[in-house]
């Protein structure tokens, strides 16, 4: 991971990116593959007629090889060493296939290259859900804020809700946030327990949320290509957001906070104070 950043940062960052990216849902025999003298990669897509070429991100390049079942290793192999054979080989295997990708874009670049059934569930919208609840806690502190090429995580704190697990060791509420917008992982809302003794948090897997980027088939019946809109499966994604506020708001809440540290407290078979 890079070192945390500010909210204010991640912010910005999440503000640019939306307005910097773009997803394409296109057919393979519409993708051309050209690797130049220097090794570096692009991916050619015929757009309403038009040639329009992308850089292609490594972690982009290992999808592809996935998805033409070449393998990595010798992927590699061919755009060091032998690029004109790497472009035959992928180029190739595009021309007979039939089905459609999903190019995931940003800064002129091809960083995913997924199938058109994965399911867009990103972290603006994601951040857009959980940070007017998050900063509105009394005494909240973000323990990790984090952007990556591949993930965004956040983790925080709020010193409003403890419980005594046993004299001397105090757990607080908190939450941890992940998503992956390339295929890296789920979209994942955890529950945190906060153990002061040891600075270590424990999650609180019953009251988890977990959702896979993956969805109907955004393919149609038309061989060109498709640029995926902002508003295409907006209501889906709205409810499912709606879903993502109430699992945060619940791991801050009073009541599943102390419900859950008892529930921490008999597993680890802490007595309760009432026994103590």
């Amino acid at each position: 991971m890079k070192s945390g950043r500010t909210l204010v940062s991640l912010a910005q960052e999440l503000e640019r990116q939306l307005h910097s990216k773009k997803d394409l849902i296109v057919p393979s025999q519409l993708v051309h593959h050209s690797t130049g003298d220097d090794g570096q990669t692009h991916i050619i897509v015929n757009e309403a007629g038009n040639p329009v070429r992308y850089g292609v991100t490594p972690l982009a390049r290992r999808q592809l090889a996935d998805k033409l079942k070449i393998p990595h290793a010798y992927f590699e192999r061919m755009r060091e060493e032998q690029p004109v054979l790497l472009d035959r080989n992928v180029n190739t295997w595009l021309q007979s296939e039939d089905d459609r990708r999903m190019l995931r874009t940003l800064d002129g670049q091809v960083r995913a290259v997924l199938s058109d059934r994965y399911r867009r569930l990103d972290n603006f919208d994601l951040a857009e859900s959980v940070l007017p609840i998050l900063q509105q806690l009394p005494d909240v502190r973000f323990e990790s804020v984090e952007l990556t090429e591949t993930r965004m995580y956040l983790k925080c704190i709020t010193s409003r809700l403890t419980y005594e697990m046993a004299p001397g060791d105090v757990v607080q509420a908190g939450v941890v946030i992940s998503n992956s917008e390339v295929g890296q992982g789920t979209l994942s809302v955890q529950p945190l327990l906060y153990r002061l003794v040891c600075r270590n948090g424990l999650i609180a897997a019953d009251r988890s949320l977990r959702k896979t980027h993956v969805g109907r088939s955004l393919g149609t019946e038309d061989e060109g290509l498709q640029v995926y809109q902002d508003d295409t499966l907006r209501a889906d994604d709205k409810a499912f957001f709606l879903k993502v506020r109430d699992v945060v708001q619940a791991a801050v809440s009073e009541a599943s906070f102390r419900q859950t540290a008892q529930k921490l407290q008999k597993t680890l078979k802490i007595p309760s104070s009432a026994t103590r």
